[in-house]
């Protein structure tokens, strides 16, 4: 790893309470790098309480910022896609084709209480209610 990525590891690993270190979590975190660095993060974050995916959220966007690397990430979560993504591709419900293709031009870091975060969120969760279920006749 470069040298800002080890200093934005550490800097969360120094942040984390003691049970969380106790359980590992730099390991995840540095495992996550690796995932970054092959370009494709497959629902990263699912196995995880809702508090320890912010803060791994909060990493992998800043891992991001420092490496700048493309990334395609595949999630269920509306709110995660929102936060890290600048490009959400939705999937047909049939057959996997894209269904919509929606831009979050956001600024980062991206602030989950904003109004412009809560928008784009709102809209990607409409798009989602609205796709049809497959057809299986």
């Amino acid at each position: 790893m470069n040298e800002k990525v080890d200093k934005a590891l550490d800097r969360l690993i120094g942040v984390l309470p003691l049970k969380e270190k106790q359980e590992n979590c730099g390991a995840r975190i540095k495992q996550l790098h690796q995932q970054m660095l092959r370009s494709f993060v497959d629902e990263p974050f699912g196995a995880v309480d809702y508090q320890m995916r912010h803060n791994l959220q909060e990493a992998f966007e800043d891992l991001w910022h420092k490496s700048r690397k493309p990334v395609v990430m595949v999630t269920h979560d509306a709110q995660e896609a929102v936060y890290l993504s600048d490009r959400i591709l939705i999937m047909s419900a049939d057959r996997g084709a894209i269904a919509h293709d929606m831009a979050v031009n956001l600024p980062r870091p991206r602030k989950r209480s904003s109004g412009d975060y809560h928008d784009h969120l709102a809209r990607l969760t409409g798009l989602l209610k609205n796709l049809q279920p497959p057809d299986h006749s």
